[in-house]
C-alpha cells in the first residue's frame, strides 16, 4: 500500500509543470526603449561597468526615467535586457556630448 501511494504522489509531481518565476518568458521589454521583443534579441546585462557607463549617461543626460530605473538597483540584479542598438545610440551620443 505504502509502496502504491508513493507511486501516485511521484506520479502526480512528475505531471506538473513547474517553473521558475523568474523563467525567461518568449518575449521581454527593452531596459532601455521598453519595446517587447523576442527574448533571443535582447541581451542581458553581465558587467557592472555597463551599470556605470549607463549611469554616467543617464546623469549627463538628466534623463529621468533612466536614472530611476538605475536606482532601483543594479542591472544585473534587475535581471536588465536591452538591444544592443539602444545601448549603443545611448553610449554614442553621451560620448558627443
Amino acid at each position: 500500500m505504502l509502496k502504491n501511494r508513493n507511486f501516485q504522489i511521484q506520479e502526480s509531481i512528475d505531471t506538473k509543470r513547474l517553473k521558475h518565476p523568474n523563467a525567461p518568458s518568449e518575449k521581454a521589454r527593452g531596459f532601455f526603449c521598453n519595446e517587447e521583443d523576442a527574448f533571443a534579441e535582447l541581451r542581458e546585462s553581465s558587467t557592472f561597468q555597463i551599470y556605470a557607463n549607463v549611469r554616467q549617461a543617464a546623469l549627463e543626460l538628466q534623463d529621468l526615467t533612466l536614472m530611476a530605473k538605475l536606482n532601483a538597483g543594479y542591472m544585473i540584479a534587475q535581471e536588465a535586457k536591452y538591444h544592443v542598438k539602444c545601448l549603443s545610440t545611448l553610449t554614442l551620443y553621451n560620448s558627443q556630448m
